[in-house]
């Protein structure tokens, strides 16, 4: 009996190992990809599809092909739950899938504090739906509309100066919401940055403004003021998904995401997985929900399951202390940061447009 590797959802690390199969498939198993996307964005890429940098095809992977080339099982459905003593997904579609090894990769969702009135809210995830979205809220957009962004880490500036860039022709007045004192990321040099490219393209720049309710003409936020807008946009940290509470799984009591240790093995189930935004290190309780720490999960998982497949013992995944990131300012530029250090320039857009790039061709 083959031993069955089962891949829930198609994140960075899970569509690494869906790669990696058809190039080396593990001996003695079967591998099997759930997901209820055909397409998969990478996210890295996805302020430049918002502000016309990118068409669609640069940036999204063909799930359904990607598995048929390397010889992976798909199935098209949504997880509901998991019923980890019977080792079974519970799906949509009303047929369990078993596995003997699984890994989760299901991502996560925008914090919401509030919701705003229909039609005029735009969250960023689910990422595969996010252009349509977009493209519906510009096609009943009035002129000059007043755009919140709230989210003053990274996804919230990128798309704060993509959304300046694709509804200009609609005079839209853009105002970024941030929550603490620092904009684009933790470090001070990027946020000066960030702080003079918002200044030149007319983006307004709120600090301290945690927004905590709304109504039809504003936001309100924490302090007692308000803010103006006709529509705002979610870049709000990552919150959990609904369906990790279905699961079955021990999650972190703050946040609700799943446990794992540094082998990426949940804290009660070694023969299930979790990597990206969805898992919570009870080891590195303050790393990053970053797209490059799903990366570097990625061959840490892979090994792990090849020893799990082979009975070896799993290898701990060890996060870097510090990292590359740049910041697209849809402008033809893009902030560099590295620890303390940050620049700016187009040579930085290159840069970023080069890795982007060259992780997409792995997939196509």
């Amino acid at each position: 009996m083959s031993t069955h590797i089962v891949l829930l959802g198609a994140g960075n690390a899970n569509l690494q190992i869906v790669r990696w199969w058809g190039q080396t498939p593990i001996p003695g198993a079967r591998l099997t990809l759930v997901t209820d996307s055909e397409l998969m964005p990478y996210s890295g890429m996805i302020p430049g599809l918002i502000s016309g940098t990118y068409r669609s095809e640069a940036l999204t992977v063909d799930v359904v092909r990607l598995c048929e080339a390397a010889g992976v099982q798909l199935r098209l459905t949504r997880a509901e739950g998991l019923d980890p003593d019977a080792q079974r997904i519970l799906t949509q579609d009303g047929e369990p899938v078993s596995y003997d090894q699984l890994a989760i990769n299901i991502g996560s969702r925008p914090l919401l504090p509030c919701r705003l009135p229909e039609g005029r809210e735009l969250q960023l995830k689910p990422l595969h739906t996010l252009e349509a979205r977009a493209t519906a809220m510009g096609e009943r957009m009035k002129a000059s509309p007043r755009i919140a962004v709230i989210g003053g880490g990274a996804a919230g500036f990128e798309m704060s100066l993509a959304l300046e860039r694709r509804w200009r022709e609609h005079g839209a007045q853009v105002a970024l919401l941030s929550s603490g004192e620092r904009v684009g990321g933790a470090s001070p040099a990027v946020s000066a940055y960030a702080r003079r490219v918002l200044n030149a393209r007319g983006i307004t720049l709120r600090l301290g403004a945690r927004v905590t309710g709304a109504n039809d003409a504003s936001l309100e936020l924490e302090d007692g003021g308000t803010v103006p807008y006709d529509y705002g946009v979610w870049a709000t940290p990552a919150a959990a998904l609904p369906v990790n509470a279905d699961l079955g799984l021990p999650l972190d009591a703050e946040r609700g995401f799943i446990r794992v240790q540094p082998t990426l093995q949940t804290v009660e189930h070694a023969n299930i997985y979790a990597a990206g935004d969805c898992a919570a290190f009870d080891a590195y309780p303050d790393l990053p929900r970053a797209g490059v720490f799903s990366v570097r999960e990625g061959p840490v998982l892979w090994r792990n399951l090849q020893a799990a497949v082979s009975g070896e013992p799993a290898t701990p995944y060890e996060p870097q202390r510090h990292y590359l990131f740049l910041l697209n300012t849809s402008d033809g530029r893009a902030i560099m940061s590295y620890g303390r250090y940050a620049a700016m320039g187009a040579w930085a857009f290159r840069w970023k447009d080069f890795i982007d790039r060259r992780w997409m061709r792995q997939f196509h």
